[in-house]
């Protein structure tokens, strides 16, 4: 190796490790994780991976993402199998997965309110009533042609915040499904709401956080109702709802996505309204504030 091919490899290692530092700084809970890639003995190749990864997960935390592990590997990778095993258990011993929306086990659809579904072979359905189960969480696998829809409702909500979802599960109207819609929802979960609106279509108020984030998450989830050719709306979404409240600044990302919804054709008015709104006075806010 030439004194010249020394000194590049030595120059990008300083500036990765001043990377990850910087990453660290800005995401604590990616400390652990960076202390490792810095300090464990490790080959460069190896150590070069592991910090595309961090990298990688930064960007779906700060996505708001949700999904299996799968999920992860092909938004980091490009293929649902790309991490190794050797990484993944990594990556769990020094970063707080399922905290970060990366999960292990089978993914849910959360609902509460006005619906029945039972299997297609039956005529009695297993009904989820605001009064006697709340809200329950089913897997997305089971939204198929083996269910079917025996009580639809008249329209459905879909919230973000958690928190929100399950205050809310307890005060719904007759006829109203409340959905919860987990940040940036995986596959699974846009394949089953796909199904459950071609069983028992009805339009949707859609609530997410008044931020850039949430518009895109808005987006994601009326796109199903677009695609069904059914209405959809935001809701506790406009700037009058929150701007008198607990406020955030935006930071560098929630910029970034701004810059990319002000030259996004169809965005619907109360959302441009609202990305407007965000661009002029630079703060933001967290639904479960309100609701």
């Amino acid at each position: 190796m030439t004194a010249a091919n020394s000194f590049s490899i030595l120059r990008k290692t300083v500036a990765s490790g001043i990377q990850l530092q910087s990453l660290a700084q800005a995401r604590p809970w990616l400390s652990a994780a960076v202390h490792s890639v810095l300090n464990d003995a490790l080959p460069s190749s190896s150590k070069a991976a592991r910090a595309e990864l961090l990298q990688a997960l930064a960007l779906w935390q700060q996505a708001q993402r949700q999904g299996m592990r799968q999920d992860f590997a092909l938004a980091a990778r490009g293929h649902t199998k790309a991490i190794t095993s050797t990484e993944w258990d990594w990556l769990e011993s020094t970063t707080p997965l399922e905290t970060l929306g990366v999960g292990r086990f089978e993914p849910l659809i959360w609902l509460a309110g006005s619906i029945a579904l039972c299997p297609s072979n039956s005529v009695q359905g297993v009904l989820l009533p605001l009064g006697q189960f709340g809200f329950v969480g089913l897997p997305c696998r089971d939204f198929r042609a083996s269910m079917q829809v025996a009580l639809a409702p008249k329209a459905y909500w879909l919230i973000e915040n958690r928190a929100s979802f399950e205050r809310q599960a307890t005060q719904l109207p007759e006829g109203q499904c409340l959905l919860w819609l987990p940040g940036r929802p995986s596959n699974s979960w846009l394949e089953a709401v796909r199904w459950l609106l071609t069983q028992a279509p009805a339009p949707a108020a859609i609530s997410c956080d008044p931020d850039p984030a949430g518009i895109q998450i808005a987006l994601t989830a009326g796109a199903l109702w677009d695609s069904a050719g059914i209405p959809w709306q935001t809701s506790h979404m406009d700037s009058d709802t929150w701007r008198t409240g607990i406020t955030l600044p935006l930071n560098d990302y929630d910029r970034r996505v701004l810059t990319e919804l002000q030259i996004l054709d169809g965005l619907p008015a109360d959302l441009a309204t609202l990305r407007d709104y965000l661009l002029t006075s630079s703060r933001k806010a967290e639904q479960e504030g309100w609701l």
